[in-house]
């Protein structure tokens, strides 16, 4: 799962060798975006991915994940999401832009897609 939050994004994927185990493995290219999704109270040891594409990562249960995410879910206040990323983080606001470009690109071909079958 991609998980794009005024804070950071994270890639949050299950154990590859034990899919349907209690713990989920919680990726980030940003240390900074890692800490921020993890949070303060959770207890969490950061690893350095040592050449894997992600950077940094940590293993949390799915309980905790699911916590984390119902945080922000209760304290979701923006209607736009863009505008929700915090001015210091020019570059990630950036990133969030061109993932924004893609989505609609894509939306925009399956509309035309979609247009020619009916």
């Amino acid at each position: 799962m991609w998980l794009f939050l005024p804070t950071g994004f994270v890639s949050i994927v299950a154990n590859k060798h034990d899919p349907d185990g209690p713990e989920l493995l919680v990726r980030a290219r940003c240390e900074a975006h890692l800490r921020a999704f993890v949070g303060p109270y959770h207890p969490f040891t950061l690893q350095d991915g040592g050449g894997s594409d992600y950077r940094w990562r940590t293993w949390m249960t799915r309980q905790a994940v699911e916590e984390r995410i119902a945080d922000h879910v209760r304290s979701m206040t923006y209607g736009n999401f863009k505008n929700s990323i915090p001015c210091e983080e020019g570059s990630y606001h950036d990133a969030c832009m061109d993932v924004w470009g893609a989505m609609h690109s894509l939306q925009t071909r399956m509309t035309a897609r979609e247009a020619e079958v009916a």
